[in-house]
């Protein structure tokens, strides 16, 4: 892959932010791509994808409901 946008655009990080949607709602607050997809140096089979995510509240419950995801 060349470019973040691409990396964006890769259907399982669409699956995850879908599912992470989901299980986080209104506390999700932010994904942010960063490292080397954000760089444009995706590489599909080293699957580098690093995210951070921003929540509005660290609860037990917002953390059970996205650890399987993390987890994955």
């Amino acid at each position: 892959m060349t470019s973040s946008s691409e990396a964006m655009a890769h259907p399982d990080l669409k699956q995850f932010m879908e599912e992470l949607t989901a299980a986080a709602g209104s506390k999700l607050l932010s994904v942010v791509l960063y490292g080397s997809a954000a760089r444009g140096d995706f590489h599909e089979k080293t699957r580098d994808l690093n995210l951070i995510l921003v929540l509005q509240q660290l609860a037990p419950a917002t953390l059970v409901g996205v650890s399987p995801l993390i987890r994955r």
